[in-house]
């Protein structure tokens, strides 16, 4: 099922942060219940992960976007644990090497589609025709 979650487009009735302003910051926004955060890799298009970082569970969307080992990847906040646009860990910063982590998904990630003027992320499994999906998302914030 897809779930309309920001807006493309900067239209007087939709909040800031959920407009356009997903550009160099992170924006966090609910669907149903969970916390994600949408970012924008190098190229432009939005990427969505879950909003929590499983080191210290510190909100992902109060961090920032940074390359990171050749990765787009939002940035923790707390103590800089990197996750790439598929929740994969990529940096952690008190490592002495980076086999100290494992190079896999630590959070999850959904894919994102615009259309219609909107980004949605796909649930997990379930799909369902995009022109038909609901607006059921909260704006959470950004940094």
């Amino acid at each position: 099922m897809w779930l309309s979650v920001a807006s493309c487009a900067d239209p007087p009735n939709v909040p800031p942060g959920l407009s356009e302003n997903v550009k160099d910051k992170p924006v966090g926004v609910e669907i149903l219940g969970e916390k994600v955060v949408l970012f924008r890799d190098g190229n432009g298009t939005i990427h969505c992960i879950n909003d929590v970082c499983p080191h210290r569970g510190a909100p992902l969307h109060q961090g920032w976007v940074a390359e990171v080992a050749g990765h787009d990847c939002v940035v923790c906040p707390y103590h800089g644990w990197a996750f790439d646009t598929e929740g994969v860990l990529r940096d952690v910063p008190a490592a002495e090497t980076s086999e100290a982590w494992p190079h896999k998904p630590l959070v999850d990630s959904y894919p994102v589609k615009a259309k219609v003027g909107a980004n949605f992320p796909e649930e997990q499994g379930r799909a369902c025709d995009i022109e038909t999906a609901p607006v059921l998302a909260t704006h959470v914030g950004s940094r």
